[in-house]
């Protein structure tokens, strides 16, 4: 549209949208580590502990982009889950599916205090614009039904995804993605590459989601790519007649964007990937199972005999910028 974007990111997130957003100006400001993981017994002491830490990362992400701003007088600021990236002068919007926080064991209590948490910043943005439909959509709980949030600071502006549905021959029988944090990354490909092995007479082709190499091999019927760019992902999903992958938000958008048949294997300990995974596989939507419990053959059936949706993002782009008044 003609705008100048800058990106603050850090890491990994960096070296990716160097590779995918080549005009972008980069800023690296580190992130800080989210508390909404562990498993049902761990979870809140470690949220607790890391509450500290947390108001810490936030003040300084803070600082560091208000140091940009005096120097390159931003117009907009927009967001993603990074609440310390909010200016005065500049309209600043978060955007995030998240507007409650989910935690082992669905306690309500700790469900409506973090849906607080996330109003309490609508004083420092002008609104939030959340990647979903208002009526049904795909986050459920996450974002739906708020008790605290004013209707007119929440944007719903349709599902994010650079992906299109398109008419290709599905010629791959399974396209595994496999991403997340250490060591469950590592542990899931282990678990995939022993199974996959074993499925003769299909064509698999195997992205690990790491970003430190392009190298693409072969393994037999197995076609494994260390690092998989964003048009070869499209081009690769689109002719898969099943996806395996993990049941982060960002996949579940691009999977509807594509209306494919999936199976989902949450992250170990990532609530809202589980939550996600039971929601959309009570809904009939997607296959789901646990990581220890996986089963490569069986998911992929059961995968098959179930109803993908089919969702559109073509005008989530006019409704943010809408949203934003750009």
């Amino acid at each position: 549209e003609g705008h100048e974007v800058h990106v603050v990111t850090s890491g990994r997130a960096l070296e990716m949208i160097r590779r995918e957003a080549g005009d972008a100006v980069l800023h690296d400001v580190p992130d800080y580590p989210s508390p909404y993981t562990g498993g049902r017994y761990s979870f809140y002491v470690k949220f607790l502990l890391s509450l500290p830490g947390l108001f810490r990362g936030i003040r300084r992400e803070h600082t560091a982009v208000e140091a940009l701003h005096r120097r390159l007088r931003f117009r907009r600021v927009i967001s993603d889950n990074r609440y310390g990236v909010h200016l005065r002068g500049a309209p600043s919007y978060l955007i995030t599916h998240q507007m409650r926080f989910l935690a082992p064991g669905r306690i309500r209590l700790f469900e409506r205090r973090s849906e607080r948490f996330v109003a309490n910043f609508s004083d420092r943005f002008a609104g939030y614009l959340i990647p979903d439909e208002e009526e049904g959509g795909l986050t459920g709980d996450l974002s739906h039904d708020l008790l605290f949030v004013r209707p007119e600071m929440a944007h719903y502006v349709g599902i994010l995804s650079d992906f299109r549905a398109e008419e290709v021959d599905e010629d791959i029988d399974l396209f595994v993605s496999i991403s997340g944090p250490e060591p469950q990354r590592t542990r899931f490909e282990r678990m995939v590459m022993e199974q996959v092995r074993g499925l003769e007479g299909l064509r698999v082709v195997v992205s690990r989601g790491t970003s430190e190499s392009d190298r693409v091999r072969r393994d037999g019927p197995i076609e494994i790519h260390d690092y998989m760019p964003a048009p070869d992902r499209a081009a690769h999903l689109s002719r898969a007649r099943v996806v395996v992958t993990r049941s982060g938000y960002s996949t579940l958008m691009d999977l509807a964007a594509m209306g494919k048949h999936a199976l989902l294997v949450p992250t170990p300990g990532q609530t809202e990937q589980e939550y996600l995974a039971r929601k959309h596989l009570g809904e009939r939507h997607w296959a789901y199972q646990d990581q220890r419990r996986f089963d490569l053959r069986k998911g992929r059936s059961r995968a098959l005999a179930l109803i993908p949706p089919r969702m559109s993002a073509e005008r989530t782009v006019d409704r943010v910028f809408g949203a934003v008044d750009l």
